[in-house]
């Protein structure tokens, strides 16, 4: 990927988190008005965005620029970088727009690199500064400051300037209590290193000084208090030294309550009943806390800082201070394996730090890449530590892990939760609903729901999950990779929990076709699959052939395939050919294969398929019918009419024998028969019969709300169009569409076609203004949900041209019909399809209508050699490519040549619809009236 996208997505990131520096606002409730401002219905573009996908609109750059200048008061550097990125043509114009006065330098607002500051606000009551990060200095005489600063210290600006806004928004608090603010998150995040840097850069307005105490013994915080008052401190009196402990703190105690502004840092305070206890009650003190705990009581007024993991671009920042040597992808990738953790990082780039000239950073990566991450000598330690902590990630996590406690109920169930969560994507939003079922919870319930918070707070209190907003808890790979090996026994017990849960939620909403529903959770199943591997393929077979099955509904195509033959080779190698799992996977390839245009692929799956069934469950049963039906659809839609309906008349004398007529592999085939009827027999009537026997019992076996429903009415409006009946027909579809809408939600496929069909029939009933945009958003929602190669697009391509054509713009309409033809030539080859005649017809009749009447001839003369192989000599669609055949031979004054095409259409129209029929009379009048004869 080129690197401006990812540079782009780190600009914009950056300049959201300082809009929410300098707003106070949520992160999503500043993209939802970004969003707004661009024209979109809220976030979903911004997020889009941030994946590393640039705005395709130049104008929706600018205003995103413009807004973001505004709202995070950013400066002129970043605007140039930002618009650069993008690959704006003219940055400098729009710079000069909005800082007319100011002298553009050189840009140096790189990602990862420090981007210039807040402008400084003025302000009578701020102790410290808010413009920019104060460069490090000394601190006050009398402080208390045992770590040095971090030279390796990357990143973190945001965090920073929020936590000097927090403490100075505590000194203007309407009753006298000491402003605190605490940096929150799990262990090896850099709550510490913050800290610190904190301290060096603002220490140095803190008049009074700052006073650095570990929280981590309660036991030894009244002497950490102490040493503050005494030689090399604050010296408070002569004889201090010889005074008790207790007296001591009193009077540091004392002496923090003055109007005089100290800093005092409590560094691993993990209870609030320390901060009641520690905390002064008033003065001019501010608090900084560092803890793994991310939920105070409102109460305390503790303004939290939930700190995430490092940014990539600064995660690979800090490896390459420790480890110059190693090249950036090496670096990238290394930083995606330890999750970005600080700690982790520091621990990785130290690692290849010392080992340069003995290991590679491929070598590393690799293994790194073992199950057993945490057991990887460069995670356990041993070197130096910045900050004086544990430098081993397990025992990081270990701290918080052990202070479980089983025998309480509370306890238990978050114990639980964690090692559920373990098992979902670590790093992703937690899918909420699923994982609070996999406990035996219903989130639906108040009661279930209750217990779930109360045990999601207790992780979130320990620091073992991450929180963004709301519900946007996640878990770190590193403490899920933690959790795994703790427990393995009770880990692979909530695996399997987490598994059938997972399958449950699959099979039913596959079952209902309701795919939206299971959108979010689409990178947690995925993840789940993948782990069932491990310990139990056939299992995962099962597994991956219903999310297989769920991409396919969803009209991720390549993801259904990935999943469905996956299924397929395992059966295969697991359970044997003759299987009727096996069996199953085979027809369920052939419908994804069908779907995706591979017909002759799809046949021989299902061919399969019918063997085994026929063989393992005999003639007469469901899927032995259902498999024929389907074979039958294919065989039609490679323009094999007759062997097609043998097929399906099979298929539904089956379904009467044994499944009677309101089974639901019953509509089935009649909706397969309606469709042959219909699209390849030309007998709207016949279809007619069989769409309303499908719609009866799929109203009532599946209910209306169902896409197999909505297919019955999609194609009930095409009869009605055919027949001529336009007002039904448009009533029909608008009713597919709403169901379709609803139930596949308005991006899916099948939306579009019958988006599309609307907009044919809106053009016949004259209303060409509405045709057209329906036609329009059909090919745009084809496009972008199954790609430009596919045959739905080709169908929407064809609509689209076919009405352009109607209007008279012959120019566009033949490009949105070759378009379609060279979609169809792909997917069938040189097969002479029906539909590639057609196509061949449309554009033909076009060229004529355009005066090119050389092209017009090829595609013409290629419409009557495709029907004669296709469609036979005696077929009425066969006549019709005669006829316009003899109409381009006749405008190119071939008179010769005109003759015998009308005299084989004359002969078929009497053969078919008899001599007295209007095409004959008409025909036959138009060849005793040409000239020359």
């Amino acid at each position: 990927m080129s690197e401006a996208p990812r540079q782009f997505a780190a600009q914009l990131r950056y300049a959201i988190q300082r809009a929410k520096a300098v707003e106070g606002k949520k992160i999503g409730i500043i993209q939802d008005e970004l969003g707004y401002a661009i024209g979109r219905q809220g976030r979903t573009a911004i997020e889009y965005y941030l994946k590393e996908h640039i705005p395709p609109q130049l104008a929706d750059v600018e205003t995103l620029g413009r807004e973001l200048v505004r709202r995070a008061q950013l400066d002129e550097a970043w605007l140039e970088s930002f618009l650069r990125y993008a690959g704006h043509p003219a940055p400098d114009t729009l710079v000069a727009q909005l800082f007319p006065r100011a002298a553009l330098a050189p840009s140096s607002a790189q990602a990862g690199e420090q981007l210039p500051a807040l402008p400084v606000r003025a302000t009578h009551s701020a102790l410290l500064p808010m413009g920019q990060l104060p460069p490090p200095g000394p601190l006050p005489t009398g402080s208390v400051m045992p770590l040095s600063r971090n030279p390796h210290f990357v990143g973190r600006e945001q965090d920073l300037l929020e936590l000097a806004r927090a403490l100075n928004n505590g000194q203007t608090a309407a009753v006298s209590q000491v402003g605190t603010a605490a940096a929150t998150g799990l262990g090896g995040i850099g709550k510490t290193q913050l800290a610190s840097e904190f301290v060096h850069r603002y220490g140095q307005f803190f008049p009074g000084g700052v006073f650095w105490l570990s929280f981590e013994v309660p036991q030894a915080i009244p002497t950490e208090i102490a040493a503050c008052g005494g030689p090399g401190a604050m010296e408070l009196r002569p004889d201090f030294a010889s005074r008790s402990l207790d007296e001591q703190v009193r009077l540091v105690q004392a002496t923090w309550q003055e109007t005089t502004p100290r800093l005092l840092v409590f560094d691993n305070c993990e209870l609030p009943t320390l901060v009641t206890r520690w905390r002064p009650t008033t003065g001019a003190c501010r608090v900084l806390i560092t803890s793994r705990r991310g939920d105070w009581d409102p109460y305390l007024s503790v303004s939290v800082l939930a700190l995430d993991v490092l940014p990539r671009v600064q995660s690979v920042e800090l490896l390459r201070r420790l480890a110059p040597h190693a090249d950036l992808e090496a670096l990238h990738a290394i930083a995606a394996e330890v999750g970005d953790l600080p700690l982790a990082l520091h621990l990785a780039g130290s690692y290849l730090h010392r080992y340069r000239r003995a290991i590679t950073p491929a070598q590393y990566l690799a293994q790194l890449r073992d199950p057993r991450l945490l057991q990887h000598p460069s995670m356990q330690g041993g070197g130096f530590s910045p900050t004086g902590h544990i430098e081993h990630v397990g025992r990081t996590f270990a701290l918080s892990y052990d202070r479980i406690q089983l025998d309480d109920s509370r306890d238990a169930l978050a114990h639980q939760l964690l090692i559920h969560m373990a098992c979902f994507a670590p790093g992703e939003p937690v899918w909420y609903n699923v994982l609070v079922r996999t406990l035996g919870l219903n989130p639906d319930e108040a009661a279930d729901a209750v217990r779930a918070e109360d045990a999601f707070a207790r992780l979130i209190e320990l620091g073992l999950i991450q929180v963004e907003e709301e519900k946007g808890m996640r878990i770190h790979r590193l403490v899920a990779a933690f959790v795994r090996e703790t427990i393995p026994e009770a880990a692979e017990r909530g695996q399997r929990a987490v598994e059938e849960e997972i399958y449950s939620n699959l099979k039913r909403t596959n079952y209902e076709g309701a795919p939206l529903a299971l959108l979010p959770g689409e990178i947690h199943m995925a993840h789940v699959v993948e782990a069932a591997m491990a310990h139990d393929e056939v299992w995962a077979a099962t597994l991956s052939a219903e999310l297989g099955r769920h991409f396919w509904f969803a009209s991720n195509y390549e993801g259904a395939r990935t999943y469905l033959q996956n299924t397929l080779e395992i059966r295969r190698r697991k359970l044997g050919t003759e299987h009727i799992d096996t069996a199953d996977s085979f027809y369920t390839m052939g419908l994804l294969l069908r779907t995706v245009g591979e017909l002759e692929d799809a046949y021989k799956h299902l061919e399969q398929a019918l063997f085994l069934r026929e063989k393992l469950l005999g003639e007469y049963h469901a899927d032995t019918a259902d498999t024929l039906s389907e074979m039958g659809l294919i065989l039609s839609t490679m323009g094999q009419e007759e062997r097609a309906v043998v097929y399906l008349q099979r298929a539904l004398k089956i379904c009467e024998v044994a499944l009677g007529p309101d089974h639901v592999v019953t509509a089935e085939v009649h909706t397969n028969l309606g469709a042959s009827y219909l699209y390849d027999l030309d007998d709207p009537v016949s279809a007619l019969h069989h769409f309303e026997q499908a719609l009866h019992v799929r109203q009532q076996q599946l209910g209306e709300l169902h896409p197999y429903t909505s297919i019955v009415y999609h194609n009930l409006g095409r009869v009605h169009t055919e027949l001529g009946n336009f007002e039904v027909a448009q009533s029909t579809y608008e009713h597919a569409l709403a169901l379709r809408r609803q139930v596949l939600g308005e991006e899916h496929p099948d939306t579009a076609h019958t988006l599309a069909m609307l907009g044919v029939v809106l053009g016949q009933v004259d209303k060409p203004a509405q045709a057209r945009q329906y036609l329009e958003q059909a090919l745009s929602i084809c496009r972008k949900s199954v790609g430009d190669q596919h045959l739905l697009t080709a169908v929407c391509h064809t609509e689209l041209g076919v009405f352009l054509k109607s209007q008279g713009e012959y120019v566009a309409a033949c490009d949105h019909l070759a378009q379609a033809l060279q979609i169809r030539q792909l997917t069938y080859g040189d097969a002479p399809h029906p539909t590639v005649a057609q196509n061949h017809d449309h554009l033909g009749m076009t060229f004529l209508l355009r005066g090119d009447l050389d092209r017009a001839e090829y595609h013409l003369e290629k419409t009557v050699e495709i029907r004669r192989i296709a469609l036979g000599n005696l077929h009425l669609l066969t006549a019709e490519g005669y006829v316009h055949a003899g109409q381009i031979a006749e405008a190119k004054g071939q008179i010769e040549r005109a003759h015998p095409f009308y005299q084989g259409a004359l002969n078929i129209y009497e053969e078919l619809l008899g001599n007295e029929s209007p095409e004959s009379t008409t025909l036959r009048n138009l060849i005793m009236n040409m000239p020359d004869r």
